[in-house]
């Protein structure tokens, strides 16, 4: 009965994956089929984390959900002290949201948003809630931040 199954399952891959290759094909003969724009779902911590050399992933983990500034601060230091040949193997989002962390002026911070929504790095939305849900606002961020992370979880 396994066995029947296995084979059932088999040819009906099989004849799929034929059924496949052929949808694709027009009358002209080689175009291919549409591509799915379906947004990717938005790759969790411990995918992120991998990203980045391993050296730093208490770093990164830390910068993504601690919702301590203090712990945030430390973790961006790090990441911003790397030697330039981690540095390079450090994601861009995860140094800019070290830079973040890092920035005194508001000014600043404003724009690594904006660089954030500008290249949609939706990848930085852990990162955005942990800054959210952290107690101090000095720069009055909170507007901009809740209307990012709205923006990336609907993925528009």
């Amino acid at each position: 009965m396994a066995v029947a199954l296995v084979l059932v399952l088999a040819v009906l891959a099989y004849g799929r994956s034929k059924t496949d290759e052929s949808a694709g094909k027009t009358a002209v003969g080689t175009e291919s089929a549409p591509v799915d724009t379906k947004p990717t779902p938005p790759a969790t911590v411990d995918e992120l984390i991998a990203q980045a050399p391993a050296a730093y992933a208490e770093d990164v983990k830390m910068l993504l959900i601690s919702r301590h500034p203090q712990a945030r601060r430390l973790a961006s230091e790090a990441i911003a002290g790397a030697p330039s040949r981690d540095l390079k193997k450090i994601p861009e989002y995860l140094r800019d949201f070290a830079r973040l962390e890092l920035a005194d002026d508001c000014d600043d911070k404003k724009a690594i948003l904006k660089k954030f929504e500008a290249a949609e790095e939706v990848r930085a939305l852990s990162g955005l809630k942990a800054i959210a849900g952290g107690q101090s606002d000095p720069c009055e961020l909170r507007d901009e931040l809740t209307r990012l992370i709205a923006r990336f979880e609907s993925g528009a």
